[in-house]
């Protein structure tokens, strides 16, 4: 995600879902960072996506840890 702090990033209605379900974020205050991002693609089994607009690969990780722990769901 990309904000120009960490306060404005974790009030996010994009970031909320994924914190909710303990699905690290990376912050970054410059856009450049997301061709960077998308290069590298993942870093140790985590794959790297813009919540801004990757809405299918967002949705698919929530899924998987909801179905991985159901107890966290509300």
């Amino acid at each position: 995600m990309f904000a120009q702090n960490g306060v404005v990033a974790k009030d996010s209605p994009y970031a909320y879902p994924l914190l909710k379900a303990g699905i690290p974020v990376l912050v970054s205050p410059t856009h450049i960072d997301e061709f960077i991002f998308k290069e590298i693609d993942t870093y140790e089994g985590l794959k790297f996506s813009n919540i801004e607009t990757d809405h299918e690969d967002v949705e698919r990780a929530i899924k998987g840890i909801e179905e991985a722990n159901p107890e966290k769901k509300e």
